[in-house]
């Protein structure tokens, strides 16, 4: 489980196609529901999707974009190395050939 400041993120399912995530957010004080991350596809990007009646503070909402940005930079890498099978292929050890 990942924590910020004030907030920690539970890893909850992969999608059905396996690419992308979905955690739930939780306040570490009362240990509240808050809200949740997951891809949105009108985006192209992870979003936090926050629950009814939640507010936020400016460390909590860093805490959430700092989620954010590390889902994208992990979603980028591995776009980049899918791409890369693609065009020039491993061998079935892995090696590039």
């Amino acid at each position: 489980m990942n924590e910020g400041k004030w907030v920690y993120f539970e890893f909850q399912e992969m999608s059905k196609s396996g690419k992308t995530e979905r955690y739930t957010v939780r306040s570490k004080q009362g240990n509240l529901y808050i809200g949740e991350v997951r891809w949105n596809a009108p985006w192209r990007k992870y979003a936090f999707f926050p629950y009814n009646d939640t507010l936020y503070e400016q460390d909590c909402l860093r805490d959430i974009a700092k989620l954010l940005d590390e889902l994208m930079q992990e979603r980028k890498q591995n776009s980049l190395q899918d791409y890369l099978q693609v065009v020039i292929g491993e061998d079935s050890l892995g090696r590039w050939k």
